[in-house]
């Protein structure tokens, strides 16, 4: 399954999409878990979407680090990384329904 998000570059907005996989249910519980902490901060917020985002699209540290290496910026990475978790909360919810 397919989702899109939408990041700013520049003044204009791009739409870049992701492959989301199969959870096992191990990996469910810790994408479970991991929702849970980003709702309850500790200081570790980024390391769990991060995480939770690996998860969900089966991409290694190594992906994650290519992915960091092609933004423009940490911050416009680090920007990118809330929006594509906050996107697949939203799919996944929408799931339930």
């Amino acid at each position: 399954m397919k989702i899109e998000y939408k990041i700013a570059n520049g003044s204009k907005s791009e739409t870049k999409e992701l492959t989301l996989i199969d959870l096992q249910w191990k990996d469910f519980c810790k994408v479970a878990d991991l929702g849970l902490k980003v709702s309850r901060p500790n200081g570790s917020q980024f390391t769990d979407m991060t995480d939770f985002i690996m998860l969900y699209t089966g991409k290694s540290g190594e992906d994650m680090r290519k992915w960091r290496d092609n933004s423009n910026s940490q911050t416009a990475f680090i920007n990118e990384i809330a929006i594509v978790f906050q996107a697949i909360s939203e799919y996944m919810e929408s799931k339930k329904k």
